[in-house]
């Protein structure tokens, strides 16, 4: 019985180590991409779209051409006027998105007031990590 009692308890013990290891490896992961995407939205609001359009992943660029891309920014979000404020609403971590390939993915939502535009705007930026480590931006969404 105590071997039992034993058994249980250090199984226990294990599954928490392991449990809060997972954890952080993926709030580490978190934290990696939120930084990845911060730096790509002060392209895109420096106007810099044909740099973020090669910053981005294999998968974004394979779906719009850097000329479509540049195209969309500067007759859309260009329009929106600087950016007033950019506050963190959500992030979570996937494994899948609809659409692209398994992987590692962080989809990230922001609740963004611009100059020109009265009503709030939600940005949603999806990134998962390339062949290299580096966590690279799959999607934008602005709505």
């Amino acid at each position: 019985m105590r071997r039992i009692i034993s058994f249980l308890t250090t199984a226990c013990l294990l599954w928490t180590s392991v449990s809060a290891y997972a954890n952080s490896d993926r709030k580490d992961k978190e934290t990696a991409a939120l930084t990845a995407v911060q730096c790509w939205l002060k392209l895109v609001d420096g106007e810099n779209y044909l740099e973020c359009w090669r910053e981005a992943g294999l998968f974004f660029r394979e779906h719009i051409s850097a000329d479509q891309w540049v195209e969309t920014m500067t007759g859309e979000r260009k329009g929106f006027g600087d950016v007033v404020s950019r506050k963190l609403r959500k992030q979570a971590f996937r494994t899948t998105l609809p659409g692209a390939p398994e992987g590692e993915y962080v989809v990230v939502r922001f609740e963004t007031a611009f100059a020109n535009r009265k009503t709030i705007t939600w940005e949603t930026v999806a990134v998962g990590l390339d062949e290299k480590g580096c966590w690279r931006v799959f999607g934008y969404f602005i709505r």
